[in-house]
């Protein structure tokens, strides 16, 4: 069984946009930074769960967030590659990644690049982050509750950023 996320989310490059997920179960802010420092954004995530079986599993995923030092996670580096990969921007992984390069994970594209001017660098450490939480959130729920969660939970999310660094997220 797993957590299993599903949808993706929007994103506004230069300010927040509207929510589809107003009433999120779990959320994280982070701001960003390159590997020198310099301010790349400020990034929000939103769980909504449409399958908690109990209000005690609920209160459960809060609380794991909660314990969290979201501020000083590191995302996961392979997947960061990956997508970088994706967005035929290389380049910018040892901007984001102290050291790294993509020839240091196996990574490769199946369907060739997808760039898109869109997704700021911002947003792709920021969903890279929001796999990592939302897998040890699961396996922290389904060591808890095995047979409560034995379908597993389905959950959306959304994810929006700013590279404006005055900005909040939107309420």
């Amino acid at each position: 069984a797993a957590l299993v996320l599903v949808g993706g989310g929007a994103m506004a490059a230069g300010g927040w946009a509207p929510w589809n997920i107003t009433d999120p179960d779990i959320s994280f802010t982070r701001t960003w930074t390159d590997v020198n420092g310099n301010f790349i954004g400020t990034c929000e995530t939103r769980f909504k769960s449409d399958q908690f079986p109990t209000q005690e599993i609920q209160d459960a995923a809060r609380a794991y967030l909660a314990d969290l030092d979201i501020a000083n996670m590191a995302p996961d580096a392979e997947h960061v590659a990956a997508r970088l990969l994706q967005l035929d921007r290389p380049d910018d992984l040892p901007t984001l990644i102290a050291g790294a390069k993509v020839s240091d994970y196996d990574v490769r594209l199946v369907y060739g690049p997808q760039p898109d001017p869109s997704v700021t660098d911002a947003e792709v450490l920021q969903e890279s982050l929001a796999l990592k939480v939302s897998g040890a959130l699961a396996e922290s729920l389904l060591a808890r509750w095995p047979s409560e969660l034995s379908n597993g939970v389905e959950s959306s999310s959304e994810t929006q950023c700013s590279t404006d660094p005055t900005e909040s997220p939107a309420p």
